[in-house]
């Protein structure tokens, strides 16, 4: 059961990882992984996907590779966070 934490650890991860680099590249598998949404529900979905990353990765199987993908889960985690706190007080209208 741990070693499936792990999977859903790491793939909700690289969803969120996926999400920001395609959101940069404007590709379509940018709508794919938000499901065509835009504004704040976009906004939920990049958040969300790095936070079931974190929340899989705790009771994920122990060992090294859990200590980098814990790791990892926070850095994309907060990445996303910091990259909403941007979109939402960062472009208002002055």
């Amino acid at each position: 059961m741990r070693k499936l934490f792990s999977v859903l650890s790491l793939t909700f991860t690289l969803l969120g990882l996926s999400t920001i680099i395609f959101l940069l590249q404007g590709g379509s598998l940018f709508e794919i992984l938000t499901f065509g949404t835009k504004g704040t529900s976009f906004i939920v979905f990049l958040n969300l996907y790095n936070l079931l990353g974190l929340l899989f990765a705790f009771p994920a199987e122990r060992n090294k590779y859990s200590v980098l993908l814990f790791t990892f889960s926070i850095i994309m985690l907060l990445n996303s966070l910091i990259l909403t706190f941007v979109a939402v007080y960062g472009f208002q209208e002055p």
